[in-house]
Formats: C-alpha cells, structure tokens, sequence
C-alpha cells in the first residue's frame, strides 16, 4: 500500500479516488471526419491506381544496416532494470510539526524563522498527523491573527510511506493537485515530508535523472 489516507488525524480506507478525484486534462476522444470529406476521401482512394511493391523489393525490403542493428540487439547483454527510487530516498526530515492550537502569527513566525513552506499539523497527544499548511494559506488569512490555525487546514490528507515510489508520489501531485505530502511510518508517525520543490531539486541533479526512467 503506497498511500494512507488521513480523515481528522484516523487512517481511513475510502479510496483516494473518492476524496480526491483526478483533476488532470480529460482524454480527448478522436475527432471523425465529416461524412462529405470521408466520401471524397473514399473516392480519391478508389479512383488512384494501387501502388505494388516490386518482388525484389519484397525480398529484400530489410536492409542490412537493420540486419545489423537487429544482430546487434539479439547479441547485446540484457539490461539492468534501473533501480526504483522511493521516498524514504528525497524526503525532508526531520519534519517540522505545529499542534492545532497554535495561533496563525505563532505559526508564521516559526515558518519564517525555519525558512520553510509548509509545516505538519499534528495532534498534541500522539502526534498523529491531521493536516498541512503553507504560508500561502496565512498570508491568504492575514499574518497577523491570533485565531487557532485548526480553521485553515484541511481534515483529509494524503500520505505515503516510505517505501512508496518517487514517481508515483509525483503522479499523486498532479492529479490530485497538491503541492506536499508527508511520509508516515508503519505506527502513522510523520517522518518525512516531500515537496514539489524536492522533485524539482531531484530533476536537476545529473546523477538522478536516470533513475527516473
């Protein structure tokens, strides 16, 4: 199991899918021609004389440059399967976390003074994991309030464990459009977090490139 749904900080069974529908670019349906246009095409089709391949063409219509490509092929050694990159491998941690009381000024200052974007929302007690928040969510409340930050986050979260795949993780970004998704453990303890900017900082170094293929 890749992905772990949190409802109001409890692992919850309903799919993703359900709370999270796909928001992505629908598939295009193919686009029929018009019937006057397929007619005409019918027509130029019938009315043109039928091209044959010569019978020497036919006997050698493979060439030797792809003879020698396909021997090449078969004599080449098999390839590796490139090694799967998972999340426990471009996680941040250790992960900053904030109790639902705090306060939205308290909450911005400690994201400042961390230079971070976004900060896990986790309960007093055993520090289950409810919710994310950015600085984007505060600065659209306003900075300066000392109102509870429990209004601003949302009560369902997507999580991954840390086995899951990198690619799989960046799939779940852009369908389901969101920006960070934190890494639990087995015991639904956050130990990770990834970003959109840890996938872009992993896009960029030369060595890693190859491992998304």
């Amino acid at each position: 199991m890749g992905f772990i749904v949190f409802d109001h900080g409890y692992r919850i069974k309903t799919p993703i899918e359900t709370l999270y529908p796909p928001r992505g670019v629908e598939q295009l349906s193919e686009i029929a021609p018009k019937s006057h246009l397929r007619g005409t095409e019918e027509q130029v089709h019938s009315q043109s004389p039928r091209f044959e391949v010569p019978e020497w063409e036919e006997a050698n219509k493979r060439s030797k440059a792809a003879q020698a490509y396909s021997n090449t092929n078969e004599q080449a050694p098999p390839t590796e399967e490139a090694p799967r990159l998972l999340a426990s491998q471009i996680m941040s941690h250790p992960v900053h976390t904030i109790g639902p009381g705090a306060t939205v000024v308290r909450t911005w200052q400690r994201m400042q003074t961390l230079g971070i974007h976004y900060i896990v929302v986790v309960a007093d007690k055993d520090q289950r994991p409810l919710g994310v928040i950015s600085d984007r969510d505060l600065l659209r409340h306003g900075i300066e309030s000392f109102e509870p930050i429990e209004e601003l986050y949302s009560r369902k979260l997507i999580a991954a464990r840390p086995d899951t795949e990198v690619r799989r993780v960046a799939v779940t970004f852009i369908e389901r459009e969101i920006s960070c998704m934190p890494i639990v453990s087995d015991e639904d303890k956050v130990v990770g977090i990834i970003c959109r900017t840890d996938l872009m900082r992993l896009l960029i170094t030369g060595p890693n490139m190859q491992r998304w293929a």
